[in-house]
């Protein structure tokens, strides 16, 4: 009962690949509203209120996601050390950028409104 049933350094590897893997989606989602030709004023709008609203969901859910994952890396930190030492100051560097991308993804999203 002392010990997690799984490892939580491998559960922020994977949870840091699955919120990267949604950035990513993210990101191609903004890119191909930003290509899409031009079509009519009224097609325009209605389409790009269905995106926005789907691309706040996103953000949303990455935001929580890399919230949790910050608290589930200073928890890992503490994990012991059978396999020697543990990168934690990579791992919370490297959420701070995915939230430094999500706040960046956040303030272009309020140019399509």
């Amino acid at each position: 009962m002392i010990l997690p049933p799984r490892s939580a350094r491998k559960a922020v590897r994977v949870n840091c690949s699955k919120t990267l893997t949604s950035l990513s989606y993210i990101y191609a989602s903004f890119m191909s509203t930003w290509i899409t030709d031009a079509p009519s004023s009224k097609e325009l709008k209605s389409s790009l209120s269905a995106r926005t609203s789907s691309l706040r969901v996103q953000l949303s859910t990455v935001v929580l996601q890399l919230r949790d994952l910050k608290d589930i890396a200073r928890w890992a930190r503490w994990e012991g050390n059978l396999r020697g030492h543990w990168p934690y100051e990579e791992y919370d560097r490297l959420i701070d950028i995915q939230q430094e991308m999500v706040a960046v993804f956040a303030q272009v999203s309020r140019v399509f409104n």
